[in-house]
């Protein structure tokens, strides 16, 4: 059964994969959906998106699925993620 929408923890942005993990979660609640209907949307598993979301898992392949299912570019969700880390005062790249 899929997660109520809005359910997931805030994400921390300590690390890069964790900070696009993040980006990725941001993108999907913006849309309304779950992580089961988002996994569905790029031929990923749930438990593929959830992992990619806490900062495990990611895939050029998966990341380049998201950009385009999202109508934006691999680099922008990079850079935002970047920038979370910045603001966050803690890098880790």
């Amino acid at each position: 059964m899929a997660k109520p929408i809005g359910a997931d923890k805030s994400r921390e942005a300590n690390t890069l994969a964790k900070a696009i993990g993040a980006e990725i979660t941001e993108l999907r609640k913006s849309k309304g959906w779950s992580q089961a209907e988002m996994a569905h949307l790029v031929g990923y598993s749930e438990k593929w998106i959830r992992s990619t979301e806490m900062g495990a898992n990611t895939t050029v392949e998966l990341l380049a699925a998201v950009a385009y299912l999202f109508s934006t570019r691999l680099s922008d969700i990079a850079l935002a993620a970047e920038l979370r880390i910045e603001r966050s005062g803690e890098v880790k790249l």
